[in-house]
Parts: structure tokens; sequence; C-alpha cells
């Protein structure tokens, strides 16, 4: 019997042993499968950037070596949203280069909502508004939207619109807190802006009606209404209704619906739907809902992620 139970031991032993390993490896596993679990959620989470490094980074922004100026340039943009507040010290500092590089870096990480430029508009159109507190500010917005539209905005169907922006909204430009029948190289605030023809002009208004409205900037708190819209860039909170002369090469957001004879070339995103009687040619639909075109040649829809519409 002693001889039974000296043999059984070893296989008891063996058992016993096949079991903790059995038990002992699931705990492993389990183990294992929660650091990598707790891994993922910890490197997931943007770190707080240094101070230190981001002064590091800043200076090497104004290096000769375009090499190591691109790569102090991919780590402070990938500090994303976090980095703004270290940002205000060079926008306020009398180094002229380190200002401008953290006002861009500013506007690249700033989160972007399109209704800002109607924020932005409401602020302009206060008497007591004075032109460099809002225009820099609208600028670069409409400079963020076109970034937004990436390889699109640099084609040759919105090239003017595009180019022509910056004589629009020049700070050196006039402004002007009523009407102008035919503004050129002036900013015009006011309840409805309205007249023949407006260009080279940064309108903003509560209502806009022109018949014929060219490479311009618009921002408009209501409707608007042009017989013909060409090589301008507008943003309408209302409706736009662009009549028989179409709307040419122009980059148009509105939230309450796009109307046009025509469209020639141009990038539109209409939160309101789209009408095109006559023809669309070459014209770029944005995050496009459902749209009623009479003929179709060339035109097409692209995504933008970062942008409202139907995706």
């Amino acid at each position: 019997m002693a001889r039974e139970e000296q043999a059984a031991c070893p296989r008891n032993r063996r058992g016993i042993a096949r079991g903790l390993y059995r038990r002992g490896g699931a705990v492993y596993l389990l183990v294992m499968m929660l650091a990598i679990v707790l891994g993922l959620q910890l490197g997931g989470v943007a770190q707080e950037p240094d101070p230190a490094k981001v002064d590091e980074w800043m200076r090497f922004l104004k290096h000769e070596d375009a090499a190591v100026r691109d790569d102090a340039l991919k780590k402070l943009v990938a500090c994303g949203e976090k980095l703004l507040p270290l940002l205000e010290k060079y926008e306020k500092g009398v180094d002229a280069v380190l200002r401008d590089r953290a006002i861009e870096l500013r506007r690249r990480l700033s989160p972007f909502e399109v209704d800002d430029i109607f924020t932005l508009a409401g602020e302009a159109m206060k008497a007591d508004s004075k032109p460099h507190d809002w225009r820099p500010k609208m600028r670069d917005f409409v400079r963020k939207y076109v970034e937004l539209l990436g390889n699109e905005a640099k084609a040759k169907h919105v090239k003017e619109a595009v180019l022509r922006m910056t004589d629009a909204m020049a700070d050196g430009n006039a402004v002007s807190r009523a009407n102008v029948e035919a503004p050129s190289s002036q900013a015009v605030i006011a309840e409805k802006a309205s007249g023949t023809k407006a260009g080279y002009a940064l309108l903003v208004a509560g209502a806009v009606s022109f018949d014929r409205i060219d490479e311009s900037v618009v921002v408009c708190l209501g409707d608007v209404k042009v017989r013909k819209l060409e090589d301008t860039i507008l943003f309408a909170k209302g409706k736009v209704e662009i009549g028989d002369k179409g709307c040419v090469r122009s980059i148009v957001y509105c939230a309450g619906g796009f109307v046009a004879a025509d469209t020639e070339g141009g990038i539109i995103l209409s939160l309101g739907g789209i009408e095109v009687p006559g023809e669309a040619d070459g014209t770029v639909w944005v995050n496009a809902p459902d749209r009623s075109v009479g003929r179709s040649r060339g035109d097409r829809e692209i995504k933008v992620e970062k942008l409202p519409g139907k995706k």
C-alpha cells in the first residue's frame, strides 16, 4: 500500500502542477490582456506638452536647416489643441518671425466651426467695432476654410477667387458703414448691402442684393440675391439665389439652400438643398445633399469631414 501511495504521488504532483499551470496561464493571460488594454487607453490620451520642449521647437522654426524646421513643426502640430495656451507669449512677443509662426499654428490647430464666420460678422456690424478686432480673424477663417477644401481650392476653376480674397480683405481698404452702390476695394458693413456691381470688396451684411459680384468676399447673416457671382467667396446663413448670369468659379457656403440658373466651376456646400435648372459644368459639390441639376457636365462630389453636410 505504501508503494502504491508512493507510486501515485508523482502522478498526483504532475496533475496538480498541470492544474496550477492551466489556472496560472489563464491568470497570466488575463493580466496581459488588461495590461494591453490599459496601455492602449493611456497611449491614446494626449499628453500635456512640455513648455521647455515647446520653447525649443519654436526656436527651431527659425533654424537655417529646412529639415530641422520641418521636424520642429511636426512636433508642435502633434501637440494638438493643448499647444494653444503656450502660443500666447509668442503671439504677443517682439520676434516677428515667431509671432507669425505662432499665429499660423493657432489657426491650424484651433477647432473649426463654420458658424464662427457669422459670429464675426455680428461683431463687425456693431456700431462701435473696430476693423482690427474682426477683419484679421475673418481673413484667417476664410483661409482656413479654403485649406479644408484641399487640392480642389488650388484648381484653376476657383484659383482667381482664392487669389483675390487677400485684396478684398486687405487691412488698408476703407470701411463704409453705409450702403455703397458700387463698392470697389473697400469693406461695406450694412444691414442690407445692395447695388449694381461689387468688385474687390468685402461685404458684411444682414442681406445682400446685387446685379453682379466679382472677385469679392461676402459674409451674409441672411439671404443673398445676385444675377451673377464670379470669382467670389461667399458665406450665407440664409439662402443663395443666383440669376440668369450664373455662378462662375466661386466658392459658396450656404445654410439655407442654393439656387442658380447655371454653374461653371466653383465649389459649393449647401445645407438646404441644391437647384440648378440649367447646366452644372465642372462644379464640385461638398458633402452634398440630394440635388436637382438640369444637365451635368463633369460636376462631382467630394467629402470634407471637418465641414457640415451629408458625408
